[in-house]
């Protein structure tokens, strides 16, 4: 068995210009430049009632946008009059209806976010300027400005001006349809945008959908965040009592991976607590679907608490809610990692060991987060009727320089930047400008991994657009490259743009191959793969050289070896075999007797067998003498034994004695002796020979010598003789005897 891991990192990054927030608009004649990196301070023309300075022409809801690929301002509004990039209100540009009431006739506007701008899906030349009124004149307008006209400086659309969008859904006690305080927009992935409002009292999301078409005047709702809803009496700083609503004033935040929405609601000045187990104040966490513009779920956090402001980090780890307790102004931080009301909970940690007096309204920008400073001045004169809001105004601004990081980590810092004299906040900055996403072309740094050598491997390109073109001139979402380099495809998106993707290519070829699954005959074993330099090697066992040895009897064997991002792991089973063959030790056995030997070998499944005569079966009869062996083999494996069959003349060789013999020296029967079998053992042997006379002519003893037929040195004359012969023959030394006569002839 062989497993061959391919890992392919993929990293991407934005490319594209991303500017269009780099300068900030916000309370009475302020701003911030963040072109050179860093806020720089800006006067603008905001404090406005129509053409005429005010201090306080506006408290809440701003506006403001760049070009997105130099940064430069284009424009900015508070809701009620919008300002070209020259701080000249445009053309049709003033008194507008919404956060300043129908028409712009409220002398101050207080929607936390009342202003929100919106590029139209593409086309770069006209924007959506949305304006949310309050509890005044709680209703939902918008403006469409076109920067190509009044030479290049933008006005609004004469026909397209304080278009009704939404009056509200639900009745107030006083039969008033009322929208909450907060507006956002968050991109959409189909080149689109949603434009989220809440209702006041219900936990309503309204999700209005941005296409190239325009807008869909029937929002998609959702009901989440149950647990505040509602209503409860209260009473003014000014004694005055007053029916609070839950979400009457609030601000919301999308985290930048649009997964998340956070609420809030900073209802402060309760004689009792809502009925129920529900809240009029607090803040909820919920999720949010941008392919369908879904708010669902919802955590509550800070039950019970006037949070004025949420804010999500730029990794999407962290929730940051400004609220008020006892009259003391506190600033927590949640982890969001994980989507779970209790671990979300007891993650809750202080983001500043201080008082935050006062509201504030939070920002992201790049990976910090800005806010309204904490030096509070008291209101100037000029405004009497607001003396006591928020407490006064607000010259500096704040920092959290390390979002992402837990608790005091974050780092807040206090007041970093005074803004220019003679302008300042109460606490509001402008509010963000969102594109549909994707929408920037992307640079794709993609490692091919292989093992063996390059192979075709596939580029491809992003789904879901109009047409293709790859640098080779194909036109399909997929092409197949055959080595690295630099690779690009061109498409046309939903927003009737180009956009170009580049996909670097880098290879990493790491050959691991520890064979196939084997069988092994003997205990170790050593597997081995090529030395790589910087590579990292590990075994089943945790070793880490590029070799592993075993003395085991089988098993599953594996190494992963990592380089360069890539990793690779093969796998080997090894089997072992033992095949071990006995027959015995070498067999005699006794002529006379005869033999029969069972034979068998040791035979293992699936193994094959041959014995030196040529069978195949487990086992065979041996029934005469001879050299027997056998081979079992299985796979690579075999095992072999012998034996040795011997026959042996116990007590019957077979003795034959001449009656004649002629020793005339011509090599034939010129001797007379006992003749036995070859193989017969002799011992004992005597043999005696006499003449008619009864002389003896003949002895012989050892070696079995013969009587060559002379006497005393010389031929004995021819005739009849008699021998006596005695002998022990065979392994068990059978005695035989015999008399008998012989004839000499000459």
């Amino acid at each position: 068995m062989r497993i061959c891991t391919v890992i392919c990192m993929l990293f991407s990054f934005y490319v594209s210009a991303q500017q269009e927030n780099n300068v900030w608009v916000f309370g009475s004649n302020a701003g911030l430049d963040f072109n050179s990196g860093q806020p720089v301070p800006i006067r603008s023309a905001t404090g406005h009632y129509g053409n005429v300075p005010s201090v306080f022409s506006t408290l809440k809801g701003f506006a403001s946008v760049s070009d997105r690929h130099t940064g430069a301002l284009l424009f900015y509004s508070d809701g009620r009059t919008v300002y070209d990039r020259n701080h000249d209100p445009m053309p049709d540009g003033t008194f507008l209806s919404g956060n300043a009431g129908d028409g712009g006739t409220l002398v101050t506007a207080l929607t936390e976010q009342g202003c929100l701008i919106v590029p139209f899906p593409g086309d770069s030349n006209r924007y959506y300027l949305f304006s949310l009124g309050t509890y005044l004149t709680p209703k939902l307008y918008y403006s469409v400005v076109d920067i190509t006209l009044n030479s290049g400086l933008g006005n609004v659309v004469a026909v397209e001006r304080n278009v009704l969008l939404d009056g509200g859904s639900t009745a107030d006690p006083d039969g008033r349809f009322r929208l909450s305080s907060s507006m956002i927009a968050v991109g959409g992935n189909n080149c689109d945008v949603w434009l989220i409002v809440h209702d006041y009292i219900n936990p309503v999301f309204k999700a209005y959908h941005i296409t190239n078409s325009g807008i869909d005047p029937n929002p998609v709702l959702s009901t989440a965040g149950t647990q505040i809803q509602g209503q409860a009496p209260g009473m003014m700083p000014t004694g005055s009592t007053y029916n609070f609503f839950a979400y009457e004033y609030s601000t919301m935040d999308v985290s930048p991976n649009r997964q998340y929405i956070a609420i809030t609601s900073s209802v402060r000045f309760l004689s009792q607590q809502a009925p129920g187990s529900n809240t009029v104040r607090g803040a909820v966490l919920c999720r949010f679907d941008p392919n369908t513009g879904i708010v669902s779920g919802g955590v509550l956090l800070e039950k019970d608490i006037a949070c004025n402001a949420v804010v999500f980090s730029p990794g999407n780890t962290k929730l940051y809610i400004k609220g008020t307790a006892a009259g003391v102004g506190f600033l927590s931080q949640y982890d969001i990692t994980a989507y779970d009301l209790d671990t979300i909970l007891t993650s809750r940690l202080y983001a500043v060991n201080q008082s935050l007096d006062g509201s504030k309204q939070f920002r992201r920008w790049k990976d910090k987060i800005y806010c309204t400073g904490d030096s509070i001045a008291p209101t100037p004169p000029g405004y009497p009727g607001f003396s006591s809001v928020s407490g006064g105004v607000v010259y500096t601004l704040s920092v959290i320089n390390t979002p992402d990081l837990p608790g005091v980590l974050c780092d807040y810092q206090s007041d970093i930047l005074t803004f220019l004299p003679g302008t300042h906040t109460f606490y509001a900055l402008s509010s963000e400008v969102v594109y549909p996403v994707p929408q920037h072309a992307l640079v794709l740094d993609t490692l091919v991994c292989t093992s063996g050598g390059w192979s075709d491997y596939p580029l491809v390109a992003r789904e879901g657009y109009a047409a293709y073109e790859w640098d080779d001139h194909s036109s399909e979402r997929q092409r197949v490259i055959n080595g690295p380099g630099i690779y690009w495809v061109r498409y046309r998106t939903r927003c009737n743009n180009w956009n170009v993707d580049t996909f670097t290519v880098q290879h990493t070829d790491i050959p691991v191959n520890l064979g196939a699954d084997t069988v092994i005959c003997k205990n170790q074993w050593r597997m081995e793969t090529d030395s790589i330099s910087d590579a990292v090697y590990l075994w089943q066992d945790g070793s880490r050289e590029n070799f592993f040895e075993t003395e085991q009897r089988m098993g599953t064997y594996w190494v992963r070896v990592e380089k360069g991002g890539c990793t690779f792991s093969d796998t080997i089973m090894l089997e072992l075999v033992e095949l071990p063959q006995y027959l015995g030790v070498d067999t005699t056995y006794c002529r006379s007797a005869g033999i029969e030997l069972l034979l068998a070998a040791v035979v293992t499944d699936g193994a094959a067998v041959l014995w030196s005569t040529g069978g195949t079966a487990a086992s065979i009869t041996v029934r005469e003498e001879g050299h027997y062996w056998v081979t079992v083999g299985y796979d690579v494996c075999t095992g072999t034994d012998t034996l040795v069959v011997t026959e042996e003349l116990c007590d019957d060789c077979r003795i034959m004695i001449p009656d004649a013999f002629t020793p005339n020296g011509d090599g034939r029967n010129d001797l007379f002796r006992a003749m036995t079998e070859k193989a017969c053992p002799v011992t004992g042997y005597d043999l005696q020979i006499f003449n008619r006379w009864g002389q003896l002519v003949f002895s012989g003893t050892a070696g079995m010598p013969g009587w060559d037929g002379r006497y005393n040195g010389m031929p004995a004359e021819a005739g009849v003789y008699y021998y006596r012969i005695r002998m022990e023959t065979g392994t068990r030394r059978a005695v035989f005897e015999q008399k008998g006569n012989l004839t000499l002839i000459r």
